[in-house]
């Protein structure tokens, strides 16, 4: 699978990042005069303007290596939001993409009602060697310990009986699980899931059957605008499009 390059540091993109959506719109007319507008059965899309400075010969090669790998816009490739949330199903974690394996789920009361550790995960599939964070908020009794998971890493927090704010940073490892692990007869409160491709968390955004990871990402212009400004040192803009909730 081809993903869009992160940068040598594990950040995906540089900001400011321009998002733009839109959306297919049908008008009919009545011989009346009477305009009725509605929207399509038709994809929405997606439009991303990034800009870089400073980028390394390598980074600037690999963005390259991918606009030749399709074909300049004919082949489609992976890319993930950095203004999304890359999990599914955040408010609902009765959807069959949360791993509940022993958890019973009543809204946002999440219990072990196994005899042994019981995770609240979701997997995704992302670009390896990137920095990632999961994010989340949770309350449970005084002293509760639950496991923060991110890939491979694994942080261990004490609740309070307040919401308060938890985090992890790991590096991506292809399909890669966010999420917690409750210990056997431990019950808590968790909300706004979050996963990120960067070091630390931004502000929860709330998602549904569509996701931040777009399967079907395309470069909009027919060449690749990039320029040297030094020794190893290299300014570009780059233009994606992608349709809306593809992969998700």
């Amino acid at each position: 699978m081809l993903y869009f390059p992160s940068l040598a540091v594990g950040a995906a993109v540089q900001y400011p990042v321009v998002k733009r959506t839109a959306h297919p719109v049908l008008e009919t007319k009545s011989p009346g005069g009477h305009v009725q507008r509605g929207l399509t059965e038709w994809s929405s899309t997606v439009e991303w303007d990034l800009e870089y400075r400073e980028l390394s010969d390598a980074e600037a090669g690999a963005i390259e290596d991918l606009y030749a790998a399709t074909d300049g816009g004919l082949r489609s490739f992976t890319f993930c939001d950095p203004l999304a949330n890359l999990l599914r199903w955040s408010e609902d974690f009765s959807k069959s993409v949360w791993q509940l394996t022993g958890v019973g789920v009543v809204g946002q009361r999440l219990t072990n009602v196994s005899g042994a550790t019981a995770p609240v995960t979701q997997s995704v599939e992302l670009p390896a060697g990137s920095r990632c964070t999961f994010s989340c908020e949770m309350r449970g009794a005084a002293g509760t310990q639950v496991t923060l998971r991110a890939g491979s890493v694994a942080k261990r927090v004490g609740l309070s009986g307040d919401w308060r704010p938890y985090s992890v940073t790991a590096e991506t490892e292809g399909t890669t699980a966010f999420g917690i692990e409750l210990q056997s007869g431990s019950s808590v409160e968790m909300r706004a899931p979050q996963a990120e491709l960067q070091a630390s968390p931004s502000p929860y955004k709330p998602s549904f059957d569509r996701a931040g990871v777009s399967q079907e990402t395309t470069f909009v212009e027919g060449s690749l605008r990039i320029m040297a400004t030094g020794p190893n040192r290299n300014a570009a803009r780059v233009r994606l499009r992608s349709k809306v909730g593809s992969g998700a």
